[in-house]
């Protein structure tokens, strides 16, 4: 049944999804591949988390849950991946002074640390080549026909935007997705 392999699947997620929303972006691409999404979708779920006010990984869960299953799927998809965090959290506050100065326990924690920053590269490359890429996105077609598949403006907009943001780090993210956005109403 659909709705409890959503329920399964986000509350997994939760449960082992160290390092905040983006880190969890890797296990949501791969849940969304199983449950039929495309690369499309995905990258269109990771604009509406930057639009949409809210932690990313709920804003995830009920958008997946959504297209999967509807506005009960969304449901239960969000309800999935906030139940760990009602069970960890009074679990770690009970148990916060006697693990907060423990060796071992630093040492398994900047070990995971490691790891989160590799699940959000990995996030990060996939949303990219989501974004510039156009068409079906298999390694196959991108090491047969790289700049073929490559969309001229999606790479034009991440490149300026890119550019942008490192060169004047005020500038607002929100900003720079409305300009993109009108440009590719007005282009598009």
């Amino acid at each position: 049944m659909i709705y409890w392999r959503l329920f399964i699947s986000f509350f997994k997620i939760s449960a082992v999804g160290f390092g905040g929303g983006y880190a969890m972006l890797s296990m949501v691409l791969s849940v969304s591949k199983g449950l039929g999404l495309t690369v499309d979708q995905f990258t269109d779920l990771t604009a509406l988390d930057l639009m949409i006010p809210g932690p990313i990984a709920v804003n995830s869960a009920t958008y997946v849950g959504y297209l999967v299953a509807g506005i009960l799927g969304s449901f239960i998809a969000t309800l999935a991946i906030c139940i760990p965090s009602f069970i960890y959290v009074p679990i770690a506050l009970r148990y916060e002074a006697s693990i907060k100065n423990n060796p071992l326990f630093k040492f398994i924690m900047d070990t995971i640390k490691a790891s989160v920053v590799g699940l959000i590269i990995y996030a990060s490359l996939t949303i990219i080549l989501g974004i510039i890429l156009v068409g079906d996105v298999s390694l196959n077609r991108i090491l047969d026909s790289p700049f073929s598949m490559i969309s001229p403006f999606a790479l034009f907009v991440f490149i300026i935007s890119a550019f942008v943001q490192i060169k004047w780090r005020r500038i607002n993210p929100i900003f720079l997705i409305a300009i993109a956005g009108i440009l590719g109403y007005l282009i598009g």
